[in-house]
């Protein structure tokens, strides 16, 4: 697979395998091979069990299950958790290092209430999802997994399908079926613009972080790109510090392209108005034209 242009592998139920054992199938696929492939390894571990994902780091990254449960629960503001509170998000939560860890707001099996359940959004949280997923893709910890689902009310069903049970595809001859038998998350006009924030402010440390101690959130990264989240009902009107530099920047998180554009003045001040469960995301990729 690796000769063929594979440039990684995802290990399903790692847990569930010796890690000495994994680690010397891996050790020989290495050896065989000029570059190592990516490696990240399912291991769903709550803290509660005897196999923990610490055992399984040196074969290759992990996925921290705990990221999407924490930051679920802060969006829907259950077991006394609020968007303010993830400023420090982290190792310091009991989370594993930052280096390491493959993050998502929700999977395959969260979606369903499978893998040792929990609260997680999904897209039919839609608003609380996509802010879920803006904060996940700003922000500077782990490795982010973007969803991509298909509709289901059995949790049983497998993907939309022929009679014959042939997969059907994403694209037909009107175009994509996006919202109809599939859902698409990859391409929604809030998450797909935010890989490309995240990618352009990959590096950059958080800086000037602000809250209102509750359902508002904003911060920045270096001077590459900053993100206003407010997960509460009403506008929010506030004047913010950032480190970009002076300029016109569109906001990406919009239906077309370049509709709403904010004015970050000479010393980086950014006065903005965010709609109720709305988000803002200002990069140096997407910055206007006077």
């Amino acid at each position: 697979l690796v000769a063929l242009g594979i440039d990684g592998f995802r290990i399903d139920a790692a847990k569930h395998m010796r890690a000495e054992e994994l680690g010397e199938i891996l050790t020989q696929l290495r050896s065989r091979v000029e570059e190592d492939p990516y490696i990240y390894q399912e291991v769903i571990d709550p803290g509660t069990e005897a196999i923990t994902k610490t055992e399984f780091y040196d074969m290759g990254d992990v996925h921290e299950f705990e990221y999407g449960r924490i930051v679920s629960e802060s969006f829907l503001g259950i077991n006394g958790r609020a968007i303010a509170q993830l400023e420090t998000l982290g190792e310091s939560w009991g989370l594993m290092p930052a280096d390491k860890a493959v993050v998502f707001i929700d999977n395959h099996d969260k979606q369903r209430g499978h893998g040792g359940g929990g609260n997680y959004l999904t897209h039919k949280d839609r608003e609380l999802y996509e802010l879920a997923n803006v904060f996940m893709l700003a922000y500077p910890y782990g490795y982010p997994q973007v969803m991509s689902s298909y509709p289901f009310t059995d949790t049983e069903a497998g993907p939309p399908a022929t009679e014959t049970g042939k997969t059907l595809p994403v694209f037909d001859d009107e175009g994509a079926t996006c919202g109809d038998r599939w859902v698409c998350e990859h391409r929604w006009d809030t998450i797909a613009p935010m890989v490309t924030w995240r990618n352009d402010a990959d590096g950059t440390p958080l800086n000037h972080w602000w809250s209102n101690g509750a359902d508002q959130i904003a911060f920045g990264r270096g001077d590459r790109g900053f993100v206003i989240i407010n997960r509460n009902d009403q506008p929010l009107t506030q004047t913010f510090q950032t480190a970009l530099p002076f300029g016109r920047y569109c906001n990406l998180l919009t239906e077309e392209p370049c509709t709403e554009v904010l004015t970050v003045d000479d010393a980086g001040s950014l006065t903005a108005t965010v709609e109720g469960m709305r988000a803002i995301a200002l990069s140096q990729v997407a910055i206007s034209n006077p």
